[in-house]
This record gives C-alpha cells, structure tokens and sequence, in this order.
C-alpha cells in the first residue's frame, strides 16, 4: 500500500526504519527532507522524522569572546609612573666669588679684606627623574631628583699698598648640582593620543660652591646655597607607543627662599673702598641683586 502513497508520513517513516532490510529502493520512495533550523530543540522532537542540521554551535566562537571595549593602553590607568626628563634653564644656578685683600709693604701682612660671593644668573642643564603615584584617573603626585650643571666665576685679587699691579681676569668653573622635589601633576584628554599636563614642582634647590685654594691668601670660604624654588610646567603628552609618551613642556619658576645667596665679608682696615676712583687698586666692587626668576624648556617621557 505504501508503494501507491509513499508520500505520507506513516509510508516516509515506514520506509526509513524498514526498507532496507525489506530490499526497498530508498532512493525511489523516500522524500528527501529540506534542511532547517533548529533554535528551540524539545523533548518531544523526533530526530528520525527529519534530517536536521544545527546550525547553530553551542560553543560560542573565539569573536565573541572579544570585548567591544577599546584596550586602555594611556599610563593614566598605571598606578605606578616613572618620568624621565632633560632641559635647558635660566635662572639663578651660578655663582660669583669676588675677593681683594690689600697687604702691608713692611711685612705683607694683610692689612684690609673685601669679599663676598652671590648667586648668578646663567643658563643651565637639567637632567631629572621622578616616581609617581596616581590618586586619580587625572591626578598624580610624586618625588623628583634632578642635577644641574652651572658656573662659578672667581674673581680675586692681592696687592701691595702703595705698589701697582694690574687687576687679573677673573676664572671660570663648572658647577654641579643636585636636589630633590615633590611633584603634583595633572591630566588634561585633548584626543586619543594627546593630552594636556599641568605640573607644580616644590624643589629643595642646593647651588654647591666650589672649595677653591687660594694659595695661602686669606680669602674666606662660604658654604653653599639652599633654597626653596616653585616651579609651573605646562605640558603636551602625546603618545608614542604602548604606554610611552612623549612630553615637551615649558618651565616658569620662582626661588621663594634661599640661605646664602649673598654673603659678604668685610675686614675695614681703611684702605678698600666702594668710593674709589676705578683706577685705583684698591677700588672694590660692590655685589649686585640677582634675579629670582627661572624659566627654560624641557622635554621628558613617562612609563
């Protein structure tokens, strides 16, 4: 009977699970059935009524797996941060030595004294390094080391009273300096890669002296000069790679205290004089104020 109606389903099942042994051509009677999809298998489905492919894996695939969100690759997101950084200042990072010591022409005894040594202004290298810690996504704070190249000049004369001898041209010497800062910083997003940077320094500045020998002359030693010096730095990060970048900046500061910026030492023997004609020996030069400002161009990196 089933070979009159094989198109219904008792025939179509009947042939599926008989016909083979029964010698029945499978492929004259069976109805091939047209793929679908299941996405809500049940129970009571009857997987030998139909040839069924899952489309669908249960496994979800290595894409979904992937977050949409974009990776964080800006140091701002590290707790820990090192700076490195290197430029040129200008601001009171020298020194000045000047000395005249008038001796007797009896015995050579010194008979008057007149010296003093100030800070200079001139232009000087810095080179820094600095560790932070991030409070915020925008704020960090932290603590600095930095060296400084400068010059001290020196200029000194002994004379004879009553002898002239020519004045020599003064000396000059390198300086090298270091201190230690605290540092807060703050960041600004402009876009993906750039970022605006704030920066205040609060530097422990230490201009050394140099211990010079003067040969037996009785020119005194003063110490070196400490200070208090603010610093401002507004700065432009732009991202190289990974979470490296790279920061060009401008420094504006102001040396708020010092000790020992300007020492004088004065004996008074009557025969050194501020009132002195110029061509006179014994004539003495008064020091002059220096500026306290600093300003100057760095450019550094973070990681």
């Amino acid at each position: 009977a089933c070979k009159e109606t094989p198109e219904t389903d008792e025939c179509q099942e009947f042939f599926i699970q008989y016909g083979e042994d029964l010698g029945v051509d499978l492929k004259k009677y069976v109805i091939t059935q047209p793929k679908v999809k299941r996405t809500n298998p049940t129970p009571q489905d009857d997987t030998s009524s139909l040839l069924v492919e899952d489309i669908d894996s249960k496994t979800p695939s290595q894409n979904d797996n992937q977050s949409d969100e974009p990776v964080q690759t800006s140091n701002k997101n590290r707790k820990i941060g090192i700076h490195l950084s290197t430029g040129i200042s200008t601001g009171p990072f020298h020194r000045r030595y000047y000395g005249r010591v008038a001796k007797s022409n009896i015995d050579l005894s010194p008979m008057d004294l007149y010296a003093w040594e100030t800070l200079q202004v001139g232009n000087s290298l810095k080179v820094r390094l600095g560790v932070s810690y991030a409070i915020s996504d925008a704020m960090r704070v932290g603590i600095g080391y930095q060296a400084r190249t400068g010059e001290q000049e020196l200029d000194v004369h002994s004379f004879v009273i009553g002898q002239f001898s020519a004045v020599p041209p003064s000396s000059t010497y390198t300086l090298a300096s270091s201190s230690w800062s605290l540092f807060g910083r703050w960041t600004q997003p402009i876009t993906d890669k750039i970022n605006g940077i704030a920066q205040l320094d609060i530097e422990r500045l230490k201009v050394a002296s140099s211990n010079f020998n003067f040969d037996g002359e009785p020119y005194p030693t003063f110490g070196n000069t400490t200070g208090i010096l603010l610093t401002a730095s507004p700065k432009i990060s732009l991202r190289t790679f990974g979470t490296m970048t790279l920061e060009p900046g401008l420094e504006l500061g102001y040396l708020v205290q010092e000790d020992g910026g300007l020492s004088v030492q004065q004996q008074n023997g009557g025969v050194l004089s501020v009132d002195l004609d110029y061509t006179d020996v014994a004539k003495v030069v008064p020091p002059e104020p220096f500026s306290r400002w600093m300003y100057g161009f760095n450019i550094g990196t973070t990681f």
